[in-house]
């Protein structure tokens, strides 16, 4: 079972040669349809077994994980606020964070892919559908990147797509 998850360990988690900031990884997971919440937001399970294995893995490949103000919300709903990610990125980078990954809802995936901080993404694709209530994962896919440098792995039912944003110097 271990071998189905090898291509994880080959991956570099490393930041980029005078970047300043952690390397930032993106994982979510999607249904076919694009869709990471159901109706109103409702939380989905959409990754299967070894998917979520694959997850545990890239938790422990990581000095921290990012979570979006939804999923902090329902532990304390006091909490509230915003800060820019390249500030956060610096404040990390200052306490020693070298590598960070990002999981959480369309508000934080589309204000990590349109930053241009994204290092590497991984998108788990669950084999079933939601529909057009559902929650897409990105709120605004003109300002989201195009991927280069990407390769397909089967995680039981679900598929696994790792590649690197291709942001455009401005």
């Amino acid at each position: 079972m271990a071998s189905n998850y090898g291509f994880l360990f080959e991956k570099s988690f490393e930041p980029k040669k005078d970047a300043r900031r952690p390397h930032v990884t993106l994982t979510y997971a999607q249904s076919l349809d694009g869709k990471i919440a159901g109706r109103l937001g409702q939380q989905l399970i959409l990754s299967g077994a070894q998917s979520m294995i694959a997850t545990h893995i890239l938790r422990l490949s990581h000095d921290a994980i990012l979570v979006g103000i939804g999923t902090v919300l329902n532990d304390d709903p006091r909490l509230s606020g915003h800060i820019s990610l390249e500030n956060l990125l610096s404040a990390l980078w200052e306490n020693s964070i070298r590598s960070v990954m990002v999981e959480g809802g369309a508000s934080v995936i589309s204000s990590f892919l349109k930053s241009g901080l994204v290092d590497s993404f991984l998108l788990t694709i669950a084999p079933v559908y939601v529909g057009k209530d559902g929650v897409s994962a990105v709120e605004d896919a003109e300002a989201a990147p195009a991927f280069d440098d990407i390769s397909y792995y089967t995680l039981g039912r679900d598929t696994m797509m790792v590649a690197k944003p291709l942001y455009t110097a401005t």
